[in-house]
């Protein structure tokens, strides 16, 4: 019994240090502010997905939860003094399915894309993510589109069901064709994912019934799949399908207020860019890899534009050694 006031008095002298603490880190020391930041925001992110959940569970798995993570996730830009300014949004077609990529620089996306997310817009993440505790589940029931990235078959069976969503449910999906996070200020390769995606759209595989008649009536069926037959048959047949543009957006670069590297979190500004839609029409998967160049030679041109014009990233890739000076 008596070690009890002990262990209370160790507690609070514990917590009083902590308060003389953490104030100390956070304004002495710019690594301590970073780490604190950071996990402030997963932190944050996970607690809204906790509120969301109850909210999105109320419709099951559906892509029109994404507007509620949409609505819970904007203010998070405030909190951090992050201007966030897009340009562009009149380029989102309007009625159809599109497949939007986007440039991947960090965690911070997330806000990028959420000023700027269309309607029935879902994005495709790594499978890891739906094990992420709450945020995983709120995902999950938002309709996000998980892929398991080591697992190449199973990925190309999930993006065969993604094509046929698109149309079948005029759902618009959101892919970074870089596929992993990239903090060096440019942009990776693309990996063509995306790309197949769009144009295996174009024209898909469709179920259908037809009915043929007796050999002693006219035939009245369009489709004819077996002489004299007097029956149901089901069968399928390829469909063409209004094309699916791919719409770039860019992100300008972070660097300015943000750098994982330097340890470095800062308010600032970031613009997002929507680009022209890419159309797709006619295009078969001999054509992917002359696609994906030439849309990622788009994104990078304006990446470098926005990025050092001072109403995106600033002036980083203006600096020696700067992505500005990269070569296209």
């Amino acid at each position: 019994m008596e070690l009890w006031p002990g262990a209370w008095t160790l507690l609070l002298l514990l917590f009083v240090l902590l308060l003389f603490l953490l104030p100390t880190l956070w304004f002495c020391s710019p690594s301590a502010k970073y780490f604190f930041k950071m996990a402030f925001y997963n932190g944050w992110i996970l607690f809204l997905a906790v509120l969301a959940i109850p909210v999105c569970a109320v419709r099951g798995r559906n892509v029109e939860n994404m507007k509620i993570l949409r609505l819970m996730l904007l203010h998070i830009k405030y909190l951090y003094g992050i201007r966030v300014e897009v340009r562009g949004a009149h380029h989102f077609p309007p009625s159809q399915p599109y497949v939007v990529v986007s440039n991947h620089q960090s965690s911070l996306d997330l806000l990028g894309m959420m000023e700027v997310l269309p309607g029935r817009c879902v994005p495709i993440a790594k499978r890891e993510l739906l094990w992420a505790g709450s945020a995983g589940l709120a995902c999950w029931l938002a309709g996000v589109i998980f892929i398991d990235r080591k697992r190449t078959g199973d990925a190309i069976s999930v993006m065969s069901e993604v094509a046929q969503t698109l149309l079948t449910q005029d759902v618009r999906v959101w892919v970074f064709p870089e596929g992993t996070r990239n903090h060096n200020g440019s942009m990776l390769p693309f990996k063509r994912g995306a790309f197949h995606l769009a144009v295996q759209a174009q024209v898909m595989l469709c179920p259908f019934l037809c009915w043929v008649p007796s050999p002693h009536q006219p035939f009245l069926c369009w489709w004819r799949l077996v002489m004299g037959a007097s029956e149901e048959r089901w069968g399928l047949m390829v469909l063409p399908f209004p094309q699916v543009p791919i719409v770039p957006i860019v992100m300008s670069s972070y660097q300015d207020f943000y750098c994982k590297k330097e340890r470095r979190f800062t308010s600032g500004r970031c613009q997002v860019r929507v680009l022209p839609p890419v159309p797709t029409e006619g295009l078969t998967p001999d054509d992917v890899p002359a696609l994906a160049d030439r849309v990622r030679h788009s994104m990078l041109t304006v990446f470098q534009e926005i990025s050092t014009d001072g109403r995106g990233g600033g002036d980083y890739l203006k600096k020696p050694g700067g992505v500005g000076e990269a070569r296209l």
